[in-house]
C-alpha cells in the first residue's frame, strides 16, 4: 500500500517537473522571440509551426507545397552558379519538399509497414507492384542522367535531374501516402490557391502594374497582361491551365448530378470549383498567352469528346461559334487585342518557318523572330549531338556557340520544350519523355473509364490539363517556378483514381 502511494507520488512529481520545464521553455522562447526583430520572430514561429505540421502529418506538407508553388517564388534565393549563371534555386517549395519527404520516410521507418495509417496499398494501375507511371518516369530520368557523360555544365545538368527526381518522389508520395478520402480536400485547396493567384493577376491588369513589355494595344489604349507571381504571362497562364480544365470538368459533373453529391465534402468541392472557375478563367484570358489559349482549347476538346455524346454536340456548337469569332477577327470586328492574336497565330506557332537572319526586325514581328531564332539554335545543337544532345539543362550554356549573330543572349530555353529537350538530351531524351507523357495520358484515360461521379470528373479534368500542358509546351518550357511539383501531384492522383475501394 505504501509502495503504491510512493509510486503515485513519484509520477505526480515527474508530471509537475515536466510541466515546469515545458512552461519555462515556452517562456524562454517567448522572451527570445520578443528580443528579435518582428519579421525574424514571425518567420521563426511560422517555420516552427510548419516543421511540426509536416513532420507530424506529411500530407500537410503536400498541401503547403501547393500553396508555395505560386507564392513561394518571391522568396527564392540562388545558390552557386557557373559561367552561364545557372545556379540552384532554393526557397519555400524546396524546403517543404525536403520536410515532406523526411516526414514520410520517418513515418515509414517507425511503422515498418506500408499498410498502416495513410501508407495504403498500391493502386491496381500497377506494373510489377509499383504505380505504372513510375517506370516511364524513372526511365526518362535514367536517360537524362546519361547526358552527364556529355554535359558542358555539371551544375546545370544536376539542377534539371533534381527537378525530375522531385516529380518522381511527389508522384510516389501522392499515390501512396495521400488517403483517398483526402483527395477532394486537396483539390479544394488547389482551387483556392489558384483563385488567389488569379486575383493577383487581375489586380495587375486593373491597376496597370507591370513592366512596359507586358502592355498590349487595345482600342487605342494599352492593356496590361496578367502575370501573377510568375514574372512572365506565359508560365502564369500555364500554371492556371493545370487547374482550369479540372474545375471546368467538375462543374460539368456537378450540373449533370443536379448539384447533388454523396457527401458534404464533395459538395464543397463542387462549390470551390464553381467559385474559382470565373476568377481563374478571367485571369487566364487576360494573360493573353496564345500558347496557353491553344493548349486549353486542345484540353477542352479532349474533355468534351470523352465526356458524352451530348457534350460532343455542345462542343460542335461552340466550335461553330469560335469559327464565327475567327471570321469576325478577319473582318476587324473584334477588339484588336483579340483579333491580332488570332490572325498571327500561324506565324507565332511556326507554321510558316523562315530563317530569322533574313528578316528585318520590327516591333510587330519581334516575338515571332525571337522564337524562331531560339528554335534555330536548338536545332543546331541537336544536329551536332543527335543522340544525347549537349547535356540536360545545357541549352543556355551551349547557346553562345549556336546562337545567331543578332540574338547573342539566350532566354534560358528554346521556346519549345520538345526542341529544347532534343537539343539537351537528343533523340533518346525526347523519346523517353514522349513515352512518359503518353503513359500519363493513357493512365488518365483508364482512370476516367474506371471511375464514376466526381472521381471521373477529376480524371477527365486532369487528362485535359495534361493535354493543355503538352500542347503549350510546343511554344514554351513550362516546368518552371515549381510547376513540376504540381505536375507530380497530378500524376500521383491519377494513380489513385483508378484504385478499387
Amino acid at each position: 500500500m505504501v509502495t503504491g502511494r510512493l509510486n503515485l507520488s513519484v509520477r505526480a512529481t515527474q508530471s509537475f517537473l515536466r510541466g515546469v520545464l515545458v512552461t519555462g521553455g515556452l517562456a524562454l522562447a517567448g522572451l527570445a522571440l520578443a528580443a528579435l526583430p518582428l519579421p525574424l520572430a514571425a518567420g521563426l514561429v511560422l517555420g516552427t509551426m510548419t516543421l511540426v505540421i509536416v513532420l507530424a502529418q506529411p500530407v500537410g506538407g503536400l498541401i503547403l507545397l501547393l500553396v508555395a508553388v505560386p507564392f513561394g517564388s518571391p522568396f527564392n534565393i540562388q545558390i552557386g552558379g557557373d559561367s552561364a549563371g545557372q545556379g540552384f534555386n532554393f526557397g519555400p517549395t524546396e524546403i517543404l519538399f525536403a520536410l515532406t519527404m523526411a516526414g514520410w520516410l520517418g513515418r515509414m521507418v517507425i511503422a515498418r509497414s506500408t499498410t498502416r495509417g495513410e501508407e495504403r496499398r498500391w493502386p491496381p494501375i500497377t506494373v510489377g507492384g509499383w504505380p505504372a507511371l513510375v517506370w516511364p518516369l524513372a526511365a526518362f530520368l535514367f536517360v537524362l542522367a546519361l547526358t552527364l557523360t556529355v554535359t558542358r555544365s555539371l551544375p546545370s545538368s544536376l539542377k534539371e535531374l533534381l527537378k525530375w527526381s522531385e516529380v518522381l518522389l511527389v508522384m510516389l508520395f501522392t499515390a501512396k501516402a495521400l488517403p483517398r478520402k483526402h483527395v477532394p480536400l486537396l483539390f479544394i485547396v488547389l482551387f483556392a490557391v489558384a483563385a488567389a493567384e488569379s486575383a493577383v493577376g487581375l489586380y495587375q491588369t486593373i491597376t496597370r502594374n507591370g513592366p512596359p513589355p507586358f502592355f498590349v494595344p487595345l482600342g487605342g489604349q494599352l492593356i496590361m497582361r496578367a502575370y501573377g507571381t510568375f514574372e512572365q504571362p506565359n508560365p502564369f497562364a500555364a500554371y492556371l491551365n493545370l487547374t482550369l480544365p479540372v474545375s471546368l470538368s467538375l462543374l460539368f459533373f456537378a450540373l449533370s448530378e443536379r448539384l447533388k453529391a454523396p457527401s458534404r465534402t464533395i459538395r464543397l468541392l463542387y462549390l470551390a470549383a464553381a467559385l474559382a472557375l470565373p476568377i481563374i478563367g478571367a485571369a487566364f484570358f487576360l494573360s493573353l498567352s496564345r500558347g496557353a489559349w491553344l493548349g486549353f482549347a486542345a484540353g477542352f476538346v479532349v474533355l468534351i469528346i470523352l465526356r458524352s455524346r451530348r457534350a460532343l454536340l455542345v462542343f460542335a456548337a461552340l466550335a461553330a461559334v469560335l469559327a464565327g469569332l475567327a471570321a469576325l477577327g478577319s473582318l476587324n470586328i473584334l477588339p484588336s487585342v483579340i483579333s491580332e492574336r488570332i490572325t498571327d497565330l500561324p506565324a507565332f506557332f511556326g507554321l510558316n518557318l523562315f530563317d530569322p537572319r533574313a528578316v528585318v526586325l520590327t516591333q510587330e514581328n519581334f516575338a515571332v523572330v525571337d522564337r524562331m531564332a531560339h528554335w534555330f539554335a536548338a536545332w543546331g545543337m541537336f544536329s551536332d549531338s543527335p543522340w544525347l544532345g549537349v547535356g540536360i539543362g545545357n541549352y543556355p550554356v551551349a547557346y553562345a556557340q549556336y546562337g545567331l549573330r543578332d540574338w547573342p543572349m539566350s532566354l534560358g530555353h528554346a521556346h519549345n520544350y520538345y526542341l529544347n529537350l532534343l537539343a539537351e538530351s537528343g533523340i533518346a531524351g525526347l523519346s523517353f519523355y514522349l513515352l512518359m507523357i503518353g503513359s500519363a495520358l493513357v493512365v488518365a484515360w483508364r482512370a476516367a473509364r474506371r471511375t464514376v461521379g466526381f472521381e471521373r470528373g477529376l480524371a477527365l479534368g486532369i487528362l485535359g490539363a495534361l493535354v493543355a500542358m503538352s500542347t503549350h509546351n510546343f511554344f514554351d518550357n513550362l516546368y518552371v517556378h515549381g510547376v513540376n511539383f504540381q505536375f507530380g501531384m497530378l500524376l500521383g492522383v491519377l494513380s489513385q483514381l483508378g484504385s478499387r475501394k
